[in-house]
């Protein structure tokens, strides 16, 4: 499977679900879903570590309740844990975005390609009208649209 990105609105499906604000869903829906799959889902935001479904332990060793993971960190895992809705992304910054592009399912509009990825390998599905296409490298997406 591959993260699936919508670039424009007329793009999106006619019958689909579109979330645009992100803490609220995470706090709703989200947070009942975690487990430990969110370990390496965070790398470029929170690093956060699945402790169980009230805490996540953060970067510098703290455990904290979910509610203070980050907006970015907190779109990432609607994205993943939600692969059937899509997710806007206007409050992600560029390392809740690097952490978007690494992920394997979901789907995403309105999302800015930062020029500062650092993987080389990922699965984009790129929705783009007629041009459509499953981007493998970074390098592919970066020279398309960034």
């Amino acid at each position: 499977m591959a993260l699936k990105y919508y670039m424009d609105e007329f793009d999106l499906p006619d019958d689909c679900t579109i979330v645009r604000d992100n803490r609220k869903y995470f706090i709703d829906v989200t947070m009942d879903k975690l487990d430990n799959r969110v370990d390496g889902l965070l790398t470029h935001t929170d690093k956060a570590k699945y402790i169980d479904g009230l805490f996540f332990k953060d970067r510098f060793g703290h455990d904290l309740p979910w509610r203070c993971l980050s907006s970015g960190g907190m779109t990432v895992l609607n994205i993943y844990y939600n692969p059937d809705v899509i997710f806007e992304t206007p409050e992600c910054g560029f390392n809740a975005i690097n952490d978007i592009l690494l992920l394997n399912q979901g789907s995403v509009y309105d999302m800015g390609i930062p020029s500062m990825f650092d993987e080389s390998d990922i699965d984009v599905y790129v929705i783009n009208g007629d041009n459509s296409k499953l981007y493998t490298k970074y390098s592919e997406l970066k020279e398309d649209y960034a």
